[in-house]
């Protein structure tokens, strides 16, 4: 069984290159793209973002919402924040570090969560799910 410890370990080696990785393969650009443009939100809505990775959502969002980026692993979050700071400054963006499978809020904190890809990197994917949809 691969171990969140296994993952954590895998993504802090290859988060230098991750962005050039997903940036050439446009089978998972389109996707991404697709989401953001069907997507409505809402002026001042909360939109929790996890895993952010390296943050290649960011650039996606309208600058009138409120996001929090959560991440377990610091080295992808590194390059989501640097991101932040060079490529969406004006965008609200809460950092923090932690585990999606014990997400650290209360119930009904955010009006919206986004997942694109991070579930290949949670261990119990079952148990992120419902954490995410409250079922």
């Amino acid at each position: 069984m691969i171990t969140q410890k296994t993952i954590n370990q895998t993504y802090t080696q290859e988060a230098k290159h991750y962005d050039a990785i997903m940036m050439r393969n446009a089978n998972f650009q389109a996707p991404r793209k697709t989401l953001f443009e069907n997507l409505k939100f809402e002026k001042g809505e909360k939109i929790l973002e996890l895993p952010v990775g390296t943050g290649l959502n960011l650039p996606l969002y309208p600058t009138n919402v409120r996001v929090t980026a959560l991440d377990i692993n610091q080295e992808m979050m590194k390059y989501a924040i640097e991101k932040s700071t060079l490529e969406t400054p004006e965008l609200q963006t809460c950092f923090l570090q932690g585990n999606a499978e014990s997400l650290p809020f209360q119930d009904n904190t955010f009006d919206k969560a986004i997942i694109t890809y991070g579930l290949s990197a949670i261990p119990s994917q079952k148990k992120h799910c419902k954490n995410s949809t409250g079922q």
